[in-house]
């Protein structure tokens, strides 16, 4: 009666091996699969992302912009020295 008990013990035991070498190469194929689409999803990536067109340079200021530019730094810089000259001259409470 134990040696019957005792095997099937051992067949129940062999068939979870069996289904655990089944699920494991499942999962072997499945991961596989898995990483073979992301890798072709990553290379159709890169292909499209580089054959865009460049970006195109911004338009470069003409001088009259330049100038207008650079006459308003001036004025904001010659009104900050003036506000300087201001409260280093009022005494301080």
């Amino acid at each position: 009666m134990n040696e019957a008990r005792a095997e099937q013990v051992q067949s129940g035991q062999d068939e979870q091996e069996e289904t655990m070498r089944r699920r494991r190469g499942h999962l072997d194929r499945v991961g596989w699969l898995a990483i073979s689409a992301f890798g072709m999803g990553f290379g159709l990536f890169l292909i499209v992302g580089c054959a865009g067109d460049p970006p195109k340079p911004l338009p470069q200021p003409t001088p009259q912009q330049t100038r207008s530019d650079s006459d308003r730094f001036f004025e904001k810089m010659k009104q900050e020295e003036r506000e300087r000259a201001k409260t280093s001259e009022s005494p301080m409470p």
